[in-house]
């Protein structure tokens, strides 16, 4: 009996499945390498970093519901935001916060260019002369406070404000603005010592609270306010300019 030979298109349809399926296994072994590589990188929990190569890590407002903050990692030219971020092949994810701390605690949105520090700190002391019509003095260390404010785990110890006057409607409007422009600020109707130390240390806490003041020994007029910011450990390497931060503690009388 004699038997058919294979025809060439058979012998060529052969060899190109046999290729298919070896590129496609290929690439699937290159996935799950790929995956494990992910895998098993360093994953550190992490409220903000500053790295010798410029690049910087700090904790934003999340947008996927859970307890705790996105990291945005800026790396000198764009902004990546999300609940995890990788630098020098480490994963950077933020602290889980308690529910009620993180709804009361405001964190930045993102970052925008602001063009330099000295125009950046003019725009915040504006926002105290628009709304509260407050001389140029006043605002300016208003503004001080509020820049010190992001360098204060830089800081050998944590800025100060104290304000003082006879409208304490005026003072709660001070404290409501700082509110929103000072890094991971707290509006507190008060603070106790156990509150104080039960807050996480990993984040800078700005605590702004009204207090009247047991005793004024300058004779100061009745209703008085004090802010101050929570101190955290020093970090080795100071903030650069570039990214925003500018140093200032300041009082008003």
């Amino acid at each position: 009996m004699l038997r058919r030979k294979p025809s060439l298109q058979g012998v060529v349809g052969k060899i190109s499945d046999s290729r298919e399926n070896s590129v496609s296994s290929l690439r699937q072994a290159a996935r799950i390498l790929s995956a494990s590589a992910i895998a098993t990188k360093s994953r550190i929990i992490s409220a903000g970093e500053v790295f010798g190569d410029g690049a910087i890590i700090e904790p934003v407002a999340s947008s996927s519901g859970q307890n705790k903050p996105d990291l945005l990692l800026w790396d000198g030219r764009k902004a990546t935001v999300g609940p995890g971020v990788e630098h020098g092949g480490i994963i950077y994810e933020a602290p889980e916060l308690p529910p009620m701390l993180y709804r009361a605690t405001r964190f930045a949105s993102g970052c925008r260019e602001y063009g330099s520090a000295r125009r950046l700190f003019a725009a915040i002391a504006e926002l105290f002369r628009r709304h509260f019509d407050l001389p140029d003095r006043e605002s300016s260390l208003l503004a001080s406070f509020t820049v010190s404010t992001w360098l204060a785990d830089r800081l050998p110890s944590a800025p100060a404000l104290i304000i003082s006057g006879p409208e304490p409607d005026l003072g709660i409007g001070v404290l409501r603005l700082l509110n929103c422009i000072c890094r991971y600020s707290l509006l507190l109707a008060e603070l106790t010592a156990g509150g104080f130390r039960s807050l996480p240390t990993q984040l800078p806490f700005t605590l702004l609270r009204p207090a009247r003041l047991p005793e004024d020994p300058v004779g100061h007029p009745p209703g008085s306010f004090s802010l101050t910011s929570c101190p955290s450990p020093v970090r080795s390497k100071p903030a650069p300019l570039s990214h925003g931060r500018a140093c200032g503690s300041t009082s008003i009388a």
